[in-house]
């Protein structure tokens, strides 16, 4: 009797990051933010800011987005969006400071077709701040 050996990936798997400041996020509006480098794609599956898997499963994704403000970023905001909705939201009570970071991950279902962006949001007129490592966007398909 053969043994066959059954190898599992957890791919797709990307990971972004944001080349460069991001001005004009809009006080209490969510903005996408723009991850315009990849430090990985496996499979072709981020362009565009968006990870479309193109398979089926569940996958674990996060973001982190580091925002900066003239005035206190009070509350800022990171958010998980798939297929234009919600999924996750994560915020920082900033304490009155004018630069933070934030960081939010959840697993999510995803189908071949559906899509996932980051967003970010402040109560003041902010900037998504990038050296190249303060942004990041990734995620995994999980074996299950």
């Amino acid at each position: 009797m053969a043994i066959t050996k059954v190898t599992r990936h957890n791919t797709p798997a990307f990971l972004a990051y944001k080349g460069s400041d991001q001005g004009s996020i809009s006080a209490d509006t969510d903005t996408k933010i723009t991850f315009t480098s990849e430090i990985f794609d496996t499979d072709g599956t981020f362009a565009s800011s968006r990870f479309t898997p193109a398979v089926a499963g569940k996958y674990f994704i996060f973001g982190c987005v580091y925002m900066t403000a003239a005035a206190n970023v009070d509350n800022p905001q990171i958010k998980i969006y798939k297929n234009s909705t919600v999924e996750a939201v994560a915020f920082q009570n900033s304490g009155g400071a004018t630069n933070v970071a934030i960081q939010v991950s959840t697993i999510l279902d995803l189908d071949a077709d559906d899509y996932v962006e980051i967003f970010g949001r402040s109560t003041v007129t902010a900037t998504a701040y990038s050296s190249g490592t303060q942004m990041r966007f990734g995620g995994y398909k999980l074996i299950t």
